[in-house]
């Protein structure tokens, strides 16, 4: 199961009940899945990401689609406080992009200019982005939007910081944000996010986000037998 199709399964119900749950107070505006990003842009993206220094260890894991995931495990850890103004940067971005139309699988000025702010200041971009969701009440439909391309971004340096806003966002009060949430762990394809994802649904009160997050889950463990039949011993032949 790919997160493509995960979001065309799930979109034409989705977007009816998110309209009918969502408690924000912020005027609605019609949301659309977002597909992974173009082979161009991100073409683009790698070419311009900054190479960063540290102790983190990099694993490479085959996916059940093929594709090679990575894994970070960090050997340390370090307070490092967030640049006052990349989080206004980060403000304005989101305010800008707020009264956007966001089409399927569509770059938007909003989308662009986030990706390249996360290729240029990498982890401290996220941590900025981090600080402004955390505290501040912003448009559930850019958030969304954000964390769908926000946990795409490949870099495994920032694994763990993608990971950590998509937690704390899985159990946002706006229906649309936890959406986005869901999807941002299936782009992720981490297996370590069931634990996360079966608490969720736990206690989820629309049934389309728990069906949604069943989705992931069977995505994550098809991910995780994928990894260990790779690393399973091949028996001799008779």
């Amino acid at each position: 199961m790919t997160v493509q199709f995960v979001e065309e399964t799930v979109a034409t119900k989705l977007d009816d009940a998110l309209q009918a749950n969502d408690t924000s107070t912020a005027p609605p505006v019609t949301e659309v899945p977002v597909s992974r990003w173009s082979t161009l842009f991100f073409s683009a993206v790698l070419a311009t990401a900054l190479t960063y220094g540290g102790t983190e260890r990099t694993v490479q894991i085959a996916s059940h689609t093929g594709r090679k995931r990575f894994e970070v495990a960090e050997s340390g850890t370090a307070v490092v406080e967030s640049d006052p103004e990349l989080v206004n940067q980060v403000k304005e971005l989101f305010e800008q992009g707020a009264s956007e139309f966001f089409e399927d699988g569509v770059h938007s000025a909003f989308s662009r200019s986030l990706l390249l702010m996360l290729a240029e200041h990498g982890r401290m971009a996220f941590m900025a982005i981090a600080e402004y969701l955390f505290s501040t009440n912003i448009k559930p439909d850019i958030v969304s939007e954000a964390l769908r391309w926000l946990a795409d971004f490949p870099d495994p340096a920032t694994l763990m910081n993608r990971w950590s806003i998509l937690q704390g966002t899985l159990r946002n009060r706006s229906p649309r944000v936890r959406d986005g949430a869901i999807l941002g762990f299936a782009a992720l394809d981490d297996p370590r996010a069931r634990p996360l994802l079966l608490e969720a649904r736990h206690v989820e009160q629309i049934a389309e986000l728990r069906g949604l997050i069943d989705q992931v889950i069977e995505q994550l463990s098809a991910t995780a037998n994928a990894a260990s039949a790779a690393h399973r011993p091949t028996e001799p032949m008779a």
